[in-house]
């Protein structure tokens, strides 16, 4: 009545090769996929990519809808999510909630004011990469307790260098500090 139920012979592999991989995957998608990104499946995901301040989670978001069992293992494996470096609030929250309970690296961008966002996921803080680009103060931007810490790197834009009497330098003003 029926024909046979056929298994790709992809998806007879167990999930852990097919995390390596993804792993691999994501270590050279840079040279692969830069001439994908221009084709109609890239224009589908322009605006959740266009959010994003790295190659490897670019490729990481593609990666992850590449079919149910890649998505659900990607999702499922917390290491992927460690490096926070996209501009969408939503999108950055699932990252955290996908990280957890890993600590994180987080690339942030401070366009205003209000600089709260950083003590609820400061507990959870590997590496803090700041770039300042509100008149911002910044021992008040710096005070709260991540002991996990290891390295931070602020840099000050255009905006936060006038606010402070500083000439405008044709590169941002930057300073590291690692344990």
């Amino acid at each position: 009545d029926h024909p046979p139920v056929t298994v790709e012979p992809m998806n007879r592999l167990p999930n852990e090769l097919h995390l390596h991989v993804i792993e691999s995957l994501l270590g050279q998608l840079a040279f692969v996929l830069e001439d994908a990104l221009r084709d109609e499946v890239a224009a589908r995901l322009a605006d959740q990519i266009a959010r994003v301040t790295s190659s490897r989670t670019k490729y990481l978001l593609i990666l992850v809808q590449v079919c149910r069992r890649w998505r659900a293992l990607t999702i499922g494996t917390p290491g992927f999510w460690t490096r926070v470096d996209v501009r969408n609030k939503a999108l950055r929250s699932a990252f955290f909630q996908r990280s957890y309970p890993q600590l994180v690296s987080l690339f942030l961008t401070i366009r205003s004011r209000n600089t709260k966002q950083l003590v609820s996921i400061a507990p959870r803080l590997r590496r803090l990469d700041l770039l300042v680009h509100a008149a911002v103060d910044l021992p008040t931007l710096l005070d709260f307790d991540a002991p996990p810490l290891q390295c931070i790197t602020i840099a000050l834009g255009r905006d936060a260098l006038r606010s402070r009497g500083i000439p405008s330098l044709t590169l941002p003003s930057s300073v590291i500090l690692c344990k």
